[in-house]
C-alpha cells in the first residue's frame, strides 16, 4: 500500500511527507524515461502522480523488473537509508510526477520525525515482501504464474474495495519482465481457467 492507504496515523504521516516534499522541485517524467540511473548517487523522490518501475539489467542485457510504485511512495528508500548508491534503475512506466529531495534533509526529517519514519519503514517492509513474491515466482518459472504474481500484488496495493485492475498488457509485461504477446497467451489461459475475469479491455478481476 502507498502512504495515502494506511491508517489515520499513518495518513497524518503522508501529509507531513507532502509538506516536506513541497519544498522542493517538481518533475515531470514521461513514459519510459529513466530518472534514477544504477550506480549513480540519487535523492529519494516522492511519486505524485503516475507509476513507476524499478528494474535491474542482467548481465545478458534482460531487463528484470524488482518493484513498481504509484502516488504517495518513495525511491530508492533503502540505499538512501543506509546511504548507498542504488544499485538499480527507474523508469516511469506511464507519464509520472516527481519531486526530489536531497538525501540530508531527508535524513534529518526522519531524524525529527519518528511518525513518519515508521510509515517509510512500512514501505521499506512491503518493497522487500513484494521481492520476494516476484523472485519466488521467477524461480518457479512459468508466464502465468508471473503474471499473476504480478496481478496479485498490484490488487493488495489498490484502495480498499477496488477489486478491478486497471492496466494495459504492455504496463505488465514490463513489470513482468516477459513479452506482450506471452503476457496475452497467460492473460487467455488464467481466464479459461477461471482464475481470472476481464469484464472489459484493460480491466482485470481475481477470482
Amino acid at each position: 500500500m502507498s502512504f495515502g492507504q494506511m491508517n489515520s496515523n499513518s495518513e497524518i504521516s503522508a501529509e507531513k511527507l507532502k509538506q516536506f516534499f513541497e519544498r522542493f522541485p517538481e518533475r515531470i517524467v514521461e513514459r519510459g524515461e529513466s530518472f534514477i540511473q544504477a550506480n549513480e548517487d540519487s535523492p529519494v523522490f516522492l511519486v505524485l502522480e503516475g507509476r513507476v518501475l524499478q528494474y535491474h539489467i542482467s548481465d545478458k542485457g534482460d531487463k528484470l523488473s524488482l518493484s513498481s510504485y504509484r502516488a504517495g511512495d518513495l525511491l530508492p528508500l533503502s540505499e538512501v537509508i543506509i546511504s548507498q548508491v542504488p544499485a538499480f534503475y527507474a523508469e516511469a512506466i506511464e507519464k509520472s510526477v516527481v519531486r526530489m529531495a536531497p538525501r540530508p534533509e531527508f535524513h534529518q526529517f526522519l531524524e525529527e520525525d519518528k511518525q513518519t519514519l515508521l510509515a517509510v519503514l512500512k514501505q521499506i517492509s512491503r518493497d522487500e515482501q513484494d521481492l520476494k513474491v516476484r523472485l519466488s515466482s521467477a524461480m518457479e518459472g512459468g508466464a502465468e504464474g508471473r503474471v499473476l504474481q504480478e496481478l496479485i500484488i498490484i490488487q493488495s496495493q489498490l484502495e480498499d474495495g477496488d477489486e478491478k485492475i486497471c492496466i494495459t498488457e504492455v504496463v505488465l509485461a514490463s513489470q513482468t519482465g516477459l513479452a506482450r504477446e506471452t503476457v496475452n497467451r497467460a492473460l487467455k489461459r488464467l481466464s479459461a481457467r477461471g482464475v481470472i475475469r476481464r469484464p472489459r479491455r484493460g480491466c482485470i478481476e481475481l477470482v
